[in-house]
């Protein structure tokens, strides 16, 4: 996701009390070493991103007779771009060849330049559904005018594991009518 140099990405959003941490604090890590007596200790000052942040609540959704899901918040900030949905029913399965079947669904959020992030993961489950998506996404260069979600699964073996092209590349199958594109209020 975040590929900034000497920058580090701590979300604490789901930590309860956060106001006392307030803007700013200085952020201290000790570390104790092997065969050192003192352990080996970091400072670090943290303050807290409030410029460049767009939220979007948002209740979009798009389906197909067995599958649908519903956008409900959409944020970009300088750091991240996140994204929060609601699935409902039966993945879409798609045969790819013998012996594999249809993971989870994934997003892929791209903007109206073309800049594409995707939400697959090393681990990839068998067709399930979750009833709450919440991934984060690298941020965009600039803020979008439109951001358009592009749902797609991975054919799966029985150990989870991608099937592969010629380039070892995982193989995506996208769900065009499922897209969806999402209006992006500009500052």
């Amino acid at each position: 996701m975040l590929r900034k140099k000497n920058t580090i990405l701590y979300d604490y959003r789901n930590l309860s009390n956060i106001e006392t941490l307030g803007n700013e604090f200085e952020l201290s890590i000790s570390v104790p070493v092997t065969q050192i007596d003192d352990p080996f200790e970091i400072k670090v000052p943290v303050k807290k991103v409030t410029e460049g942040i767009i939220k979007l609540d948002l209740n979009q959704t798009k389906g197909t007779q067995e599958f649908s899901y519903t956008i409900t918040k959409l944020e970009l900030t300088p750091a991240t771009s996140r994204l929060i949905l609601n699935e409902e029913g039966k993945v879409p399965s798609v045969k790819e060849k013998d012996g594999y079947g249809t993971s989870e669904m994934f997003y892929e959020i791209v903007d109206d330049q073309g800049n594409a992030y995707s939400s697959g993961g090393a681990f990839n489950l068998p067709s399930t559904t979750h009833p709450m998506v919440d991934k984060d996404f690298s941020p965009f260069p600039q803020t979008p005018k439109t951001i358009t979600v592009k749902p797609f699964t991975y054919s799966i073996d029985e150990d989870h594991k991608a099937l592969k092209d010629e380039e070892g590349k995982q193989v995506k199958h996208y769900y065009p009518e499922l897209e969806q594109t999402i209006q992006v209020e500009q500052e």
